[in-house]
């Protein structure tokens, strides 16, 4: 006599609710680290307001106590127009002083993309090169206008050139032409003579840019590599979650279609996280004692791999309008 067992669902072990403020809270940093793959975006924004910031302050104590370019009155008492004049002329120049180091401050957060600390270094320290040479241009020929408008014309070839030896051309291209314009912009006010203030609180910037870099954006290639690991298992969550939105109304089309569009979008973002990986494991810096990329990147597409079926198959039961239990015991089935 053969007898027949009827296969039935592992018994799980019980798991700890989570608390409606945990729930809500983890939606939350998902949400916030799906929309930004390793927080890139964030980093970035972060930095340059930062770096911004301290620039600035660091330019108003330069000034305070070298007094690059203002205007000395030796201690003596002047007519209240006489004084008003030189206030607004100090003032002025001070402006100037905030105004280069800014420039410096936001080219050092959003145009060096190097991802090693030397890159980064060199990249920040490179940045006063061709800042200072076309602020001179702009200068000596702020007198001359028709010169100076072509001279527009000359930097903004030049700088379109530039771009194609990659981020430092970028960089290369912006910088000349935005010293052409302050130095065309500035040259009733400042001569070539007061170039070597103009040269060190450019310098000031530079330097300000590499402390905050370094000191709290320092470049670490498994710190990156786990931000957008995070970032791909938020997307993948999200995914998920969208696969079963897809069968909670099956009887309603337009909820299903719209759901349905959203589930795809999604797969596009959790492919452009797994990309992102695949690019960040090519560095052997980013990979941990004893991992490999080969394998990380193959576990890494099979899981993509993975929810892309769910949400095919997810799709295809949508379209038999089944409740949602149903599809629970038909599924169980297909897998016992």
């Amino acid at each position: 006599m053969i007898s027949v067992t009827t296969a039935r669902p592992p018994v799980r072990e019980a798991v700890a609710p989570i608390s409606p403020p945990e729930r809500i809270l983890g939606r939350w940093i998902d949400r916030f680290a799906g929309s930004d793959p390793g927080l890139n975006r964030f980093r970035t924004a972060l930095a340059s307001v930062l770096t911004v910031a301290a620039i600035l302050g660091a330019e108003a104590l330069f000034v305070r106590f070298t007094h690059a370019l203002q205007i000395p009155t030796g201690g003596a008492a002047l007519p209240a127009a006489a004084a008003a004049k030189v206030a607004v002329a100090n003032h002025e120049y001070l402006v100037i002083a905030l105004l280069l180091g800014a420039v410096v401050g936001m080219m050092s957060g959003f145009g060096v993309m190097d991802t090693t600390a030397r890159g980064q270094l060199v990249s920040v320290l490179f940045l006063p090169i061709p800042l200072i040479a076309a602020l001179s241009l702009g200068i000596a020929l702020g007198g001359h206008r028709i010169l100076a408008l072509i001279s527009f014309s000359v930097v903004l070839a030049l700088g379109t050139y530039g771009r194609r030896f990659g981020p430092r051309g970028f960089i290369l291209a912006m910088l000349l032409f935005l010293g052409d314009f302050f130095g065309f912009f500035l040259h009733t006010a400042v001569t070539l003579d007061d170039l070597g203030w103009l040269a060190a609180e450019i310098g000031v910037g530079t330097a300000v840019a590499i402390a905050v870099r370094f000191a709290f954006f320092y470049p670490r290639q498994s710190r990156a590599l786990q931000r957008t690991q995070r970032s791909y298992a938020a997307r993948a969550r999200k995914a998920a979650a969208l696969a079963l939105k897809v069968l909670d109304h099956p009887r309603h089309a337009a909820y299903t279609a719209r759901a349905s569009r959203r589930l795809d979008r999604q797969l596009v973002r959790l492919n452009e996280a797994a990309l992102m990986i695949d690019a960040q494991l090519g560095d052997p810096g980013a990979l941990a004692d004893g991992s490999s990329a080969q394998l990380l990147h193959q576990r890494l597409f099979d899981a993509e791999l993975a929810l892309a079926n769910i949400a095919r198959f997810a799709e295809a039961m949508a379209r038999f309008g089944l409740p949602l239990p149903s599809i629970s015991r038909l599924a169980w089935r297909c897998a016992t």
